[in-house]
């Protein structure tokens, strides 16, 4: 080794320490060890910590893009460095019988001679770096293998040191994602009663869960009382809402992209089955996913794998699935707009959630829990519902379930003159839909003059005026075009 190959050796592992980036570790290594050690070519492997897989990272002719290939362990020069734990030096490759020419077929480089070194960290594998060719000479030589033995030391610490701040990182960012949700009361009626019993059962298990009920019923807290009943209760619960995503966002958002995957991907961008590793993952109104998307879940859930968008590297996840929907789903497989195996997949243990109308003993309960809470939050004395107060909320329908109750009760916190609320007050801060009419009326009773009818109505029109051309109607009504199509699945809306 001499002063110049030392110089610089010094001068990459300094580099590298100091990097906590691993694909900006691995490039490192890969373009600079190469020019240190005058090599034609210089590859990565490592092993994957969930899977105990090796994946393959180096340089071809054809591109300088860093290529990844998976990589089985028991292969070639590798394989052995990877069995063994020691170095190898292989002078000429065409006489060596463990020499894997697999890989050279995807680098387009033939290999002739070849270094290979492990990277160990506090007495622990994680991979190899080796190295093909030397430039100048038939073959590399003992000293060119001290040399990459010693950077490897380096390289093994740095890459070590990015993949822990790459997992605090992710983990920092998951419970961002999964920002702690406050406790809702959602009632103690034979019904819900009903619902807490297998919330409690299913908790202890990893069973994938699909919760049904109607919009605003309370699926994403029974969701996260599933998760906080097992034993992933300290590692995060994210929820990703697939109606409110176009499908080349929403899966983005799921499985994460990488800088240059698609028109406006400046970054790299970890997706939320990777945050939610260990954890639980969210997937609300499953039922308006895209096909493309569908396919996509069904893969994570047979195989628990699944790759970015713009990346042929797949990974794993162990984060448990719990969906939910307010669709028929067997009705949307009856009609080819659901997969028919997605469906049977997610389904393991099935939850309905009652709408609020069928539990409305537990009415006056959730009125004093959510005044209660509204004010902690308002720093304020809370508000008291009147008898016949209690009994008109007691007798409305509820199309918007408990989302609509918390509603009435916020509204009523901030704009009651008093801390006693009656019916005629009541009346006068929230006018509801037919407060007065009896529960078992039929839905479009309930439901007369609500703003469901009204935005509905409003869709209705703006298709009949553009002869039901989304893009025009959702131009005319001004929201986005998948906003506009999620609401025509949601009311149920055909063309004529």
């Amino acid at each position: 080794m001499n002063d110049a190959q030392m110089d610089a050796l010094v001068q990459l592992s300094s580099e590298l320490v100091g990097t906590l980036d691993e694909k900006a570790i691995i490039q490192k290594i890969v373009k600079e060890a190469a020019s240190v050690l005058d090599a034609q070519g210089c590859s990565v492997i490592l092993i994957d910590e969930a899977t105990d897989e090796c994946y393959f990272y180096g340089a071809s002719n054809a591109s300088s893009e860093l290529l990844q290939i998976h990589f089985n362990r028991e292969l070639g020069v590798v394989g052995k460095v990877l069995s063994t734990g020691e170095p190898v030096l292989v002078a000429d490759a065409s006489r060596e019988p463990s020499h894997y020419a697999g890989v050279d077929r995807r680098t387009g480089i033939t290999t002739e001679s070849l270094l290979a070194v492990p990277l160990m960290v506090r007495g622990r594998l994680i991979g190899v770096v080796e190295a093909v060719n030397k430039r100048a000479s038939p073959s590399f030589s003992e000293s060119d293998l001290h040399l990459l033995s010693i950077f490897a030391n380096f390289a093994a610490v740095a890459l070590h040191n990015a993949r822990a701040f790459g997992q605090c990182r992710n983990e920092a960012e998951a419970f961002r994602a999964a920002a702690v949700r406050p406790d809702i009361w959602m009632g103690g009626s034979s019904a819900m009663k009903r619902v807490w019993s297998l919330v409690s059962k299913v908790g202890q298990t990893a069973s994938t869960v699909l919760i049904s009920g109607e919009s605003g019923c309370g699926k994403e807290v029974v969701a996260d009382a599933i998760h906080r009943a097992g034993d992933r209760r300290d590692r995060p619960c994210i929820c990703v809402n697939c109606a409110a995503l176009d499908p080349n966002l929403l899966a983005s958002e799921l499985f994460g992209h990488e800088k240059g995957a698609f028109t406006g991907a400046h970054a790299q961008r970890i997706g939320r089955f990777e945050l939610a590793k260990s954890g639980t993952i969210f997937l609300d109104e499953i039922g308006d996913a895209e096909w493309s998307v569908q396919a996509r879940l069904l893969r994570v859930l047979e195989t628990h794998r699944y790759e970015r968008l713009g990346s042929s590297e797949s990974r794993f996840t162990d984060a448990r699935v719990i969906a939910a929907t307010n669709v028929n789903l067997e009705e949307a497989v009856r009609e080819k707009r659901f997969r028919e195996d997605l469906f049977h997949r997610l389904n393991v243990v099935s939850i309905v959630i009652p709408p609020l109308r069928e539990h409305l003993e537990d009415v006056p309960g959730i009125l004093d829990f959510f005044a209660e809470r509204c004010a902690r939050e308002m720093k304020a004395q809370p508000i008291r519902f009147a008898p016949d107060a209690v009994a008109a909320l007691a007798a409305y329908g509820w199309p918007g379930n408990i989302r609509e109750l918390k509603n009435v009760v916020e509204r009523c916190a901030v704009l009651a003159d008093g801390a006693v609320i009656g019916a005629r007050e009541l009346r006068t801060i929230s006018p509801l839909a037919d407060r007065r009419s009896p529960v078992n009326q039929s839905d479009e009773k309930v439901l007369s003059g609500s703003l469901w009818d009204r935005e509905k109505a409003a869709i209705e029109e703006a298709l009949a005026e553009t002869g039901f051309n989304q893009s025009a109607a959702a131009r005319r009504l001004g929201i986005a075009l998948h906003h506009l199509r999620y609401r025509i699945k949601k009311f149920g809306i055909r063309k004529p």
